[in-house]
């Protein structure tokens, strides 16, 4: 025992030495199984273990003497045959955790070893092995820091390859890091917090270089849309048109300030020059600071995109275990079905996102053909389609995480029913969704992690037309380049996608669009139902702000089937 030494090469940290596996040596003597050993090439008379660390480890545990061994001597040379070896034995043996078999993996690239050959080694396929190495390219440190940040998580290769990008992305800075490390601490998904602070700090970007454009066009902005304004789309000109940013630029109360990081929204402080005549009595209604309106609808967007992502792992699924999920899909469709069902259900394979989200429809061959389980899950896929359209779609979803009076509360008792679901089925809920999930007002994913901070700074009025601020004189910039998630763990998606940022408003949604649109027309503006819930309108039609509108007559401008609740 004396004469044996751990290999360095060796990627296994979890070696298994319980207590019970030591006593069975004690009970049984040293495993009979034998060492693979080479001869040492720092330490003449020593030699070095190829193969049984664990054992190894166990026989000094129980305080074992001696253990057999095989000599190897051609392993020396090669440091290839030992890393191949590993990945081989731990399947017959305790197997490598993903970040030891990802580190091997990572080895082994590096020497020049090929992909066909890792793949017949470890029985993955290309994309596997692939991942694999990207993920074992994670440095000890972070792997160190990961470990203390979520000491009873086990990071998958996604997530070791994902921070990996980060820590090797030049342009990503310290407190980004830092950050990431935080929100992991505080219990946040890893690729939930990578993605967050990627996305955070490109639409931060976006909007510095907005702010730069408009103060460069002498256009006043502010955090709030002062006291008394009225947006542009409430306003005509002298030809009964309505104002847009550019016929209303000259206007002396002309301003802007931004709902979304990524679009401003104009306004006008002086709106009785132009005809306007506020309402007698105007409905006070309660509002979110528009920091945390920003905040939230990225928040949001992000952890649709997740749950979709997490929906598309969970519905090849062919079994059903207890009933569980045959029962929820009962529960959702006969006891009080939710508006998204009665709505969506019998038509949500006409539409794009069902085949992105689900695929082709099964065919009555497959179904008489198909086992309980699999029958269930078709069921089920048919119920994730329709609510998760409601659930991540601007044309539904733009308000339902909000607790103000821009929210509608039976939608939010809706999304709370469908994300505790989600959570049943394994889903980690992130802050925002927790918030929904336990009905309360979400106050922000981290204490002092805003990314537009001193974007804008609020200043005492500069003219009599105006009631705030200007521009801050100075503000970090933010790196717009395309997000290390882009092209290494979402190859030919983009997970940071601003495509719904267009549709993102505080108080309304700034375009009239097709649910199944991701862009929409960049000039005409609209508001939307008082009530908070977003809808698309008949071309031509003028939709009075103070409106009622009935949703059974509101029209989704979709190719597919009308459907009426």
């Amino acid at each position: 025992m004396d004469r044996l030494e751990e290999n360095p090469l060796n990627v296994r940290t979890d070696y298994g030495i319980t207590e019970e596996y030591v006593q069975t040596i004690k009970d049984e003597g040293a495993p009979e199984v034998d060492l693979i050993v080479f001869p040492s090439p720092n330490n003449p008379g020593m030699f070095r273990v190829h193969d049984g660390h664990r054992r190894l480890r166990g026989t000094r545990a129980a305080g074992g003497k001696e253990l057999l061994c095989r000599i190897k001597p051609h392993l020396a040379n090669s440091q290839e045959a030992m890393l191949l070896g590993q990945l081989k034995t731990s399947m017959h043996h305790k197997k490598l955790t993903d970040g030891e078999a990802a580190q091997a993996l990572f080895a082994l690239d590096q020497l020049g070893v090929n992909a066909e050959r890792l793949q017949q080694a470890t029985g993955k396929s290309r994309k596997q092995v692939e991942l694999a190495i990207q993920a074992g390219s994670l440095s000890p440190e972070t792997r160190a820091v990961m470990a203390a940040a979520a000491p009873h998580h086990q990071l998958t290769h996604e997530e070791e390859a994902l921070l990996a990008a980060q820590e090797q992305d030049p342009d990503v800075p310290p407190n980004a890091r830092e950050e990431i490390v935080e929100r992991i601490k505080q219990g946040q998904g890893v690729i939930y917090a990578v993605r967050i602070v990627n996305t955070n700090r490109r639409e931060a970007a976006e909007m510095a270089r907005l702010i730069d454009e408009l103060q460069a066009a002498g256009v006043t902005v502010t955090e709030e849309m002062p006291e008394g304004a009225v947006n542009l789309w409430r306003l005509e000109d002298a030809g009964g048109k309505t104002f847009t940013p550019e016929t209303h630029a000259n206007c002396p109360g002309h301003g802007a300030y931004f709902p979304s990081r990524t679009r401003p929204s104009f306004y006008c402080t002086c709106p009785e020059s132009h005809g306007y005549e506020p309402p007698q009595k105007p409905e006070e209604k309660s509002k979110l600071p528009t920091r945390q309106v920003r905040e939230g609808n990225t928040a949001w967007r992000e952890c649709g995109e997740l749950r979709l992502k997490w929906w598309k792992t969970k519905l090849p699924t062919r079994s059903d275990p207890n009933q569980r999920v045959l029962k929820i899909v009962t529960e959702l469709l006969t006891a009080d079905p939710p508006e998204p069902l009665r709505d969506l259900f019998g038509m949500i394979d006409y539409k794009p996102f069902y085949d992105e989200l689900v695929g082709k429809a099964p065919s009555a061959s497959t179904i008489a053909n198909a086992s309980t389980g699999r029958l269930t899950w078709t069921l089920m896929a048919r119920v994730i389609a329709a609510m998760e359209y409601w659930m991540t779609q601007p044309s539904y979803s733009v308000y339902l995480w909000r607790t103000d009076d821009m929210g509608r509360p039976e939608n939010r008792t809706v999304a709370q029913r469908w994300l505790t679901i989600c959570q049943s089925l394994g889903h980690q809920l992130q802050p925002i969704e927790q918030a929904v999930r336990e009905g309360r007002e979400y106050q922000g994913d981290l204490v002092g992690s805003d990314a537009d901070d001193g974007l804008i700074e609020v200043v005492g009025p500069q003219e009599q037309h105006t009631s705030t601020g200007d521009l801050a004189a100075s503000h970090a910039p933010v790196d717009d380049s395309a997000s290390t998630v882009d092209g290494v763990m979402y190859r030919g998606e983009n997970p940071g996608s601003d495509a719904l940022d267009d549709q993102e408003s505080d108080d309304r949604i700034d375009t009239p669009f097709d649910p199944d649109e991701t862009t929409a027309p960049a000039e005409t503006e609209v508001d939307p139902a008082p009530l908070g819930y977003p809808v698309d309108l008949v071309e031509g039609e003028k939709h009075h702000p103070d409106a009622r509108v009935d949703l059974n007559d509101v029209s989704l401008n979709d190719s597919g089937p009308s459907s009426s609740p």
